[in-house]
C-alpha cells in the first residue's frame, strides 16, 4: 500500500520517508521558467527523466500530474523535487487518486529539479505532460486606468494607433460587470467618443497577457444598450483574438462610449496588450447568385438568390416577388433577374429552360383475332411505360378490345403520352356437322357452317359430295370476315357392311338386370323378343331367354346375331320358425337352404346369443351362381314377472299360516305349501314361491315364517318385607 508523506515547509510540501526517487536522465537540455498559469514543463517526458526549472526566492511554485491541472498522465506517477545539487525538497504519490502534486515556497532563487517516475521509481517510454506554476509573491502596481472614473481617453482614426495597456497588477473594479465573465478580473479602463460612426473596429493584440475581454458601457456602470460586439448583439466579447478587430455596431454617433478590457485570473494570465481604435471601411456593395434551372413543361422549379450578405432586400422580375427563392413554372423558355439591396445595389440573372415535350407514337391501331398476341412499341422517346400492364415491345394476349395509353421518356426527364387501339375479334364458332358412316362405294357431303368460308382437310371441298374410301378424320378451318377462324373434326366410318354383335350378355340371377349393347355404331337396331330399336337395351328376364338383333346400314343390307342371357334361379333359404324367450333367455338362429348363412344385427348363425328385445332377424345365403335370397325370422323377448310371497310370518306352536304369491299367474312354493292353503309349521323355516305368467317366464320370492313355542309365566322380586313397604 502506497502512502503520502508530508512535511510543512512554508507551505505543505511532501517530503518522502521511504520512496526518494531519482532520475538520471536530464530533459529538456535547457532549464525552463514557469509562468503565473499552469503550462507543461515539457510535452513529453517520460518515467524516469527530470527537467531543470528556474525559481525566484519568496514565489510559491507547484508541481502537477493532476488532471484538475491539465496534466493527461493515466500510469501511477510520483513527483519528487530536489535542489540542483540533489537534496531533497518534497516527493508526493497517490496526491489525487493515483497521480502526485508538490508545492514549495523559494528559499533561494536558481534552479530545482523534477523528477518523474512511474510508481515505485520506475521508467518508461510514455510522453507525459508535468504541469508547472508560479505564484509571485512580489506585488505589480496597477495600472492608472483601473477603474472606470479614470478611464484612458482613445480615438477613432482612419488608421490603427496603437496603445500599450496591461492588465498586470489590476484589480476588478467596483463597476459590476453583468454581461461578461462573473469571475475574479483583472481589468482597465478605456473612453472614446464615436464621432459620426454607427460602428467601430477594436484592435486588441496580445502581447504578454493570454487572453484579452472586452465589456461595453454608456457609462460607468450601465451598459451600452442596442450594440453588437463582434457580429453577437450584446455588450460582451470574450475573446477580443477571435476576431480581431473586434466591430462594435449599432452605436448612436456623437456618444461618449466606455469599454473595459479584462482577463479572468482564475484561467487567464494578466499581462500586456496594445489596442486602437479605427473607423471600419463602408461596406463593399453585395452581390447575389441565382441558380439555373431546365424543367419540362408543366413542372414547378424554385430559384433561390444567395447574396455576399443576409440582411437585405429582394426584388424579382417577372413577378415582382419579394423574398429570397421564389417557385416558377413558365410555359416557355424564361430569364428572371433579381435585385437585392443592402449598403447598395446588386443584381442578376438566371434561365429557367422549358424543353420541347417528346413527340411519343404508340403506333397504328391494330386489330387480332381472340388468343392472338400483340405488341405495341412506342418510339420517339428513350423509355416507354403502358397502362394495363403491358410492357414495351413485348408480346401480350389482349382479352378484349382496348385503349392503351403509352407515356414516353426522353432525355431530358420530359414526358408525353399517345394511345393506340387494339381490336379483339372474336373467332368463328365452326361447326362441321355430325359423323357420317358410309358403305364402300357410297359418297358423303361436309358442309361447315358458323363462318363465311371453309376449308377442310383431304382436298374436301365444303358442300360437294366425294367418295371415300377408308375411314378418316376431316377437319374443316371456318374463316369469318375478321379474318379470325375456327376449326372442327368429323369422322366419316367407311363401312362394307353391318356385321351385328352383342356384347354385355354374361349370366345372371332372376330379378336383376342385364345390359346388351349392339355394335356397329350409326346403323338402325331391332331387338327381339320386345322390339327395341336403341343400340343398348337393358332387361331382367323372369327365365332363360334367346335374344336376336337385326342391324342395318342404308344401301349396306343388314345383319343378324342372337344372344342367350341365362337366367339362374335363386337359392332357398330357410330363417327358421318364429321363436318366443323369455327376458335374459338365449336364442340360436340357424338358416338352412344354402351353403352359407349371414345373419343381421351381428347375428351368426347357429351361435346361441341373448337378445335384449324383441326383433326381427334377416338371413341371406348365396349360391356357386352368385345369387343371393333372403328369409326372415321373428325373435319375441317376453318380461318376466315381478313375483310377491307376502309378508314374513310369526305363528305359535301348533298354529296354521297361509302362504300366497302375487303378479304371475300360478305359483308353485317349496316345503310341500299348496299356494293360498294354510299348513301347520313346526319349525322356523324359509319358503321359496315361484310364479310364471301366461307367456310362461317365472320369478320367485321368498317368506320367512317364526314357530314360537308360547308364553311361560313367571314372577322375580318378591323378598320379604315389613308392614307399611312397597315391594316390587
Amino acid at each position: 500500500m502506497k502512502k503520502i508523506y508530508l512535511s510543512l515547509l512554508t507551505i505543505i510540501f511532501a517530503q518522502a520517508l521511504n520512496a526518494q526517487c531519482t532520475a538520471l536522465a536530464l530533459y529538456p537540455s535547457g532549464a525552463v521558467t514557469p509562468t503565473a498559469a499552469w503550462t507543461d514543463v515539457n510535452g513529453c517526458n517520460f518515467g524516469g527523466e527530470y527537467a531543470l526549472v528556474n525559481v525566484t526566492s519568496g514565489n510559491l511554485y507547484e508541481f502537477s500530474t493532476c488532471a484538475t491541472n491539465g496534466s493527461t498522465i493515466t500510469f501511477d506517477s510520483e513527483l519528487t523535487l530536489r535542489t540542483n545539487t540533489g537534496a531533497l525538497i518534497a516527493y508526493s504519490d497517490d496526491y489525487c487518486g493515483t497521480q502526485s502534486y508538490v508545492s514549495w515556497t523559494a528559499t533561494y532563487t536558481g534552479q530545482v529539479q523534477i523528477h518523474l517516475h512511474v510508481y515505485p521509481c520506475a521508467s518508461n517510454s510514455i510522453c507525459s505532460n508535468i504541469r508547472m506554476k508560479v505564484t509571485s509573491s512580489v506585488p505589480v502596481p496597477a495600472p492608472a486606468n483601473n477603474d472606470c472614473v479614470n478611464a484612458s481617453n482613445l480615438n477613432v482614426n482612419a488608421t490603427c494607433l496603437l496603445t500599450s495597456g496591461t492588465t498586470s497588477g489590476a484589480t476588478e473594479d467596483l463597476i459590476p460587470d453583468p454581461s461578461c465573465d462573473p469571475g475574479n478580473i483583472n481589468d482597465v479602463w478605456y473612453t472614446f467618443n464615436s464621432g459620426p460612426n454607427t460602428s467601430v473596429n477594436i484592435t486588441v493584440n496580445l502581447v504578454t497577457a493570454s487572453w484579452i475581454g472586452i465589456e461595453m458601457f454608456t457609462a460607468c456602470g450601465t451598459l451600452a444598450p442596442g450594440i453588437s460586439l463582434g457580429g453577437v448583439i450584446g455588450n460582451c466579447d470574450w475573446n477580443t483574438s477571435a476576431p480581431n478587430p473586434t466591430v462594435a455596431s449599432g452605436l448612436t454617433p456623437n456618444t461618449v462610449y466606455r469599454f473595459r478590457l479584462f482577463t479572468n485570473v482564475t484561467y487567464d494570465i494578466a499581462g500586456s496588450f496594445t489596442v486602437c481604435l479605427t473607423i471600419p471601411p463602408p461596406p463593399p456593395p453585395p452581390t447575389v447568385s441565382i441558380n439555373s434551372a431546365s424543367i419540362c413543361p408543366g413542372a414547378l422549379t424554385t430559384l433561390t438568390a444567395t447574396p455576399s450578405t443576409l440582411g437585405g432586400t429582394y426584388l424579382w422580375s417577372p413577378g415582382g416577388q419579394t423574398t429570397q427563392s421564389i417557385t416558377v413554372s413558365p410555359l416557355t423558355t424564361t430569364t428572371y433577374s433579381v435585385t437585392y439591396t443592402l449598403n447598395g445595389v446588386g443584381t442578376n440573372n438566371s434561365t429557367v429552360t422549358v424543353f420541347t415535350p417528346p413527340a411519343i407514337n404508340a403506333g397504328l391501331d391494330i386489330s387480332i383475332c381472340s388468343g392472338a398476341q400483340a405488341t405495341l412499341s412506342g418510339t420517339g422517346g428513350v423509355s416507354y411505360s403502358w397502362d394495363n400492364g403491358v410492357t414495351n415491345n413485348l408480346a401480350f394476349n389482349p382479352l378484349n378490345t382496348a385503349t392503351y395509353t403509352v407515356t414516353g421518356t426522353d432525355l431530358n426527364g420530359c414526358t408525353n403520352t399517345d394511345q393506340v387501339l387494339v381490336t379483339v375479334n372474336l373467332n368463328p364458332t365452326v361447326n362441321g356437322g355430325l359423323d357420317q358412316t358410309v358403305c364402300v362405294g357410297g359418297s358423303a357431303i361436309l358442309s361447315g357452317s358458323g363462318a363465311a368460308t371453309y376449308t377442310w382437310s383431304g382436298g374436301v371441298t365444303n358442300g360437294v359430295a366425294f367418295a371415300p374410301t377408308v375411314t378418316s378424320t376431316y377437319t374443316v378451318t371456318g374463316t369469318n370476315s375478321a379474318g379470325c377462324t375456327g376449326t372442327d373434326q368429323v369422322t366419316i366410318n367407311v363401312t362394307p357392311g353391318p356385321v351385328a354383335a352383342i356384347t354385355g350378355a354374361a349370366p345372371t340371377c332372376l330379378g336383376s338386370q342385364v345390359t346388351l349393347t349392339a355394335s356397329p355404331m350409326g346403323a338402325s337396331y331391332l331387338w327381339m323378343p320386345g322390339g327395341a330399336t336403341t343400340q343398348t337395351i337393358t332387361i331382367s328376364p323372369a327365365s332363360t331367354t334367346s335374344y336376336t338383333l337385326t342391324v342395318s346400314l342404308p344401301g349396306c343390307g343388314s345383319s343378324n346375331a342372337s344372344q342367350l342371357v341365362i337366367v339362374n334361379p335363386l337359392p332357398t333359404v330357410n330363417a327358421g320358425i318364429d321363436q318366443s324367450i323369455c327376458t335374459g333367455g338365449t336364442v340360436t338362429l340357424s338358416g338352412s337352404g344354402g351353403t352359407t348363412y349371414s345373419w343381421n344385427n351381428n347375428v351368426s348363425n347357429g351361435v346361441a346369443f341373448t337378445p335384449l328385445a324383441t326383433a326381427t332377424y334377416t338371413v341371406s345365403t348365396t349360391d356357386a351362381n352368385g345369387c343371393t335370397n333372403t328369409d326372415q325370422v321373428l325373435v319375441t323377448v317376453n318380461l318376466n314377472p315381478t313375483v310377491n310371497g307376502g309378508n314374513d310370518q310369526t305363528v305359535c306352536v301348533g298354529g296354521s299360516a297361509i302362504l300366497s304369491g302375487s303378479g304371475a299367474a300360478t305359483y308353485t312354493w317349496s316345503g310341500g305349501v299348496t299356494n293360498g292353503v294354510a299348513f301347520a309349521p313346526t319349525v322356523t323355516s324359509t319358503y321359496t314361491v315361484t310364479g310364471t305368467n301366461a307367456a310362461g317366464c317365472s320369478a320367485t320370492d321368498q317368506v320367512t315364517i317364526n314357530v314360537t313355542p308360547g308364553p311361560v309365566a313367571a314372577i322375580t322380586g318378591a323378598a320379604p318385607t315389613c308392614l307399611g313397604s312397597q315391594v316390587t
